[in-house]
């Protein structure tokens, strides 16, 4: 009976130093991740003060509009890049006054900054459609680093009145979710940090336990892992899989909700394309576009959804490799071929249903 007891007593023993040294290892283990992340928060904080990578240089200015926050400065011209008076990416001057108008509202894959102005898929729609129809159709691109949906329907009410648009094209990307940018005094965009309701950026210990760079450094290098490797991660498990739960993807239907309104109220048509990552081709995930898709059907909202073209040939380098160039991995922005397949899959729907986009003849 003693020995049973003692044995028991033993076993009790055994196991409490057992939970005793499994708790001081999880206790451990927790505060050497914390300490790390704290310290990685430290020095992201002292050493790592600029924006992005890319910069855009004063092709991009501050605006007094607060929903737009910045649009492309006008009558700007560097190299190959130029816009007009009202701020939109030039275009040859016709001969004769377009009888029809096309306004592209877009972020940095309709800029086109790393593609000639003759290879811009808004460019290569323009020939596509003159040639086609033999009008003399002008296809305007307001296509701006940075933009989402909610800027984009603000800068529609900024210069539909005046370019009386007969189509709006929409292009739409999985990043449209994200918040506004804004341009610092280095022509850089950044995310604007906001304690309370005052927009300012918070003292070093006062915005040491908000969102921190640490954490945004960690998750950005998960991301960056995802994007040139998709394959490595199961669907599930993707960061674009989840995109669609993010607060912001409610503030894109409801910006192209703003949209519709605006081109019905004025006699327009309108066409919204999904334009597709290279990483979503990859891991066969076309989830975003399905929900969009759902969500303009029910709101009698016409779209293309370019998933299908360009799963179909994403290996034939539709889009631009920027890990060489910036050391990032961006398999957003297109190549010229992308642009190409683009503007030739915009330009079918076009034709293809030409009285209601241009109030063509039949």
């Amino acid at each position: 009976m003693q020995k049973a007891t003692s044995r028991s007593n033993s076993y009790k023993h055994t196991l409490n130093n057992i939970f005793k040294k499994g708790f001081y290892f999880i206790v451990v283990t927790a505060v050497s991740i914390f300490l790390l992340v704290f310290a990685l928060e430290i020095g992201l904080r002292i050493f790592l003060k600029d924006g992005p990578p890319l910069t855009w240089d004063p092709i991009l200015t501050s605006s007094d509009i607060q929903e737009l926050g910045y649009r492309l400065a006008p009558n700007f011209h560097k190299k190959d890049i130029q816009t007009n008076a009202e701020g939109l990416l030039w275009r040859q001057d016709d001969n004769e006054s377009p009888k029809r108008q096309v306004l592209i509202l877009g972020d940095s894959i309709s800029f086109g900054g790393d593609v000639s102005r003759e290879e811009n898929f808004s460019a290569v729609l323009e020939h596509k459609l003159r040639e086609s129809s033999g009008e003399p159709i002008a296809v305007w691109n307001s296509g701006t680093p940075g933009y989402n949906t909610t800027q984009e329907a603000a800068l529609l009410r900024e210069i539909g009145p005046r370019l009386k648009p007969d189509l709006v094209v929409v292009q739409l990307c999985l990043n449209d979710y994200e918040p506004t940018l804004f341009v610092n005094a280095r022509n850089v965009l950044e995310r604007r940090v906001t304690v309370g309701s005052d927009h300012k950026e918070p003292g070093f210990l006062s915005g040491l336990f908000m969102p921190n760079k640490a954490i945004l450094f960690l998750k950005g290098k998960l991301q960056g892992l995802q994007k040139t490797y998709p394959e490595w991660f199961p669907v599930w498990a993707h960061y674009i899989h989840y995109v669609g739960r993010k607060p912001g993807w409610k503030e894109v239907k409801e910006s192209l909700l703003s949209i519709r309104d605006w081109v019905k109220h004025r006699n327009s048509a309108l066409l919204l394309v999904l334009f597709p990552v290279e990483q979503q081709l990859r891991i066969k995930d076309a989830a975003l576009q399905r929900d969009i898709a759902n969500f303009a059907k029910l709101e009698g909202i016409h779209y293309l959804d370019l998933y299908a073209s360009f799963e179909q040939r994403w290996r034939d380098g539709l889009f631009i490799d920027y890990s060489t160039m910036y050391h990032t991995a961006d398999k957003v922005h297109l190549s010229p071929t992308g642009h190409a397949l683009a503007a030739e899959e915009i330009a079918s729907a076009i034709l293809s249903n030409s009285h209601y986009y241009l109030n063509l003849p039949q």
